[in-house]
C-alpha cells in the first residue's frame, strides 16, 4: 500500500512546488487534487516533473470556486443553483476525462436524511452518474453526515463506489461506522484526525481517533489501493517537520494495516 498527500492547493504556507519537493523528498508519489479549481491545469503539468501520480479528483460541493452561493444541497431544488450545481460535477468529470484521472470522490447528501434527499435529487445524482459512465469516469461517494445518506447515494448508482473519510464519520452526524458495510466498494480514503468535535484535518495520532481500529477495518476491507491523507496545512509546524510528521504517520498506519492482514 503506497502512501499519498492531499495537495493543499491554496495553502498559504507552502506553495505548490514546496509541497511537491516535500513529498518528493519523503517518498510520497500520489496525490490528489480539486476536480475544479482554477489552477488545475497548472498543477497537473507539475507532477510528472516530481514523480507523482494523481489518483483522483474531489468534486466541487459549493460555489466558493465560482463565486456563486450554491451547495450541494441546492440538488434537492428545482432551481437555477441547483442546476448549477450539478453542472459543476459534471464539469469535474469532464475534467477527470480530460486529465485521465479514473476517479472523481463526490460528497454524499448532508444533514438529516429526512430531509437530505427527494426525487428531485435523486434524478439528479442519477444523471451525474450516467454523465461520468458515459466519459470513463468513476464516482466515489463520500461518507459526510449520516450513515443512510451514503447508503441511499450508494444505490442510486449501482457502479458507483466508496471514499471513507474517518474524520467525517467521528465528528459528524450519526457517526454510525460505515466501513462493514460498504468497504467492499472502497476507492479512495481520506485519513486525518480531530478531536471527535470539528472536522480538524489533523494529522494521524495527533486527535482522538482510534487508529488502532480503523487499521483492523482496513485491512478486513481488502482494499489495497493509496492511503491518502487530506490535511491542511496551517502553519502548525516548519513545512519540513510537518509533512515529515504527515508521512511517518501515514507509514506507520500503513504498517499496522499490514499487521492485521
Amino acid at each position: 500500500m503506497q502512501i499519498g498527500i492531499m495537495t493543499y492547493i491554496n495553502c498559504k504556507h507552502a506553495d505548490v512546488r514546496e509541497q511537491f519537493e516535500m513529498f518528493k523528498k519523503l517518498g510520497v508519489h500520489r496525490t490528489f487534487l480539486s476536480g475544479g479549481h482554477p489552477r488545475l491545469g497548472e498543477v497537473m503539468e507539475l507532477l510528472p516533473k516530481y514523480d507523482i501520480i494523481c489518483d483522483n479528483f474531489h468534486s466541487e460541493f459549493d460555489g466558493a470556486v465560482i463565486g456563486k452561493n450554491i451547495s450541494m444541497g441546492d440538488l434537492r431544488f428545482k432551481s437555477d443553483a441547483g442546476d448549477l450545481m450539478l453542472e459543476r460535477l459534471f464539469f469535474n468529470v469532464l475534467n477527470c476525462e480530460k486529465y485521465r484521472v479514473p476517479i472523481l470522490v463526490v460528497h454524499s447528501p448532508y444533514g438529516d436524511p429526512k430531509n437530505a434527499f427527494n426525487e428531485i435529487s435523486d434524478e439528479r445524482y442519477i444523471r451525474l452518474g450516467d454523465f461520468a459512465r458515459e466519459h470513463g469516469v468513476t464516482l466515489a461517494f463520500e461518507n459526510i453526515s449520516h450513515y443512510e445518506n451514503l447508503e441511499h447515494t450508494l444505490s442510486l448508482i449501482p457502479d458507483s463506489k466508496f471514499c471513507w473519510d474517518i474524520g467525517h464519520q467521528h465528528c459528524f452526524g450519526d457517526r454510525k461506522k460505515v466501513m462493514p458495510s460498504f468497504g467492499h466498494r472502497l476507492a479512495a480514503l481520506h485519513i486525518h484526525d480531530n478531536n471527535l468535535e470539528n472536522d480538524d484535518h489533523m494529522i494521524p495520532f495527533e486527535g482522538k481517533i482510534n487508529f488502532d481500529e480503523a487499521a483492523k477495518e482496513l485491512a478486513d476491507s481488502g482494499y489495497e489501493g493509496t492511503l491518502m491523507l487530506e490535511l491542511l496545512y496551517k502553519g502548525q509546524l516548519p513545512t519540513e517537520e510537518y509533512y515529515t510528521k504527515a508521512a511517518n504517520a501515514a507509514k506507520k498506519l500503513v504498517d499496522m494495516v499490514a499487521s492485521y492482514k
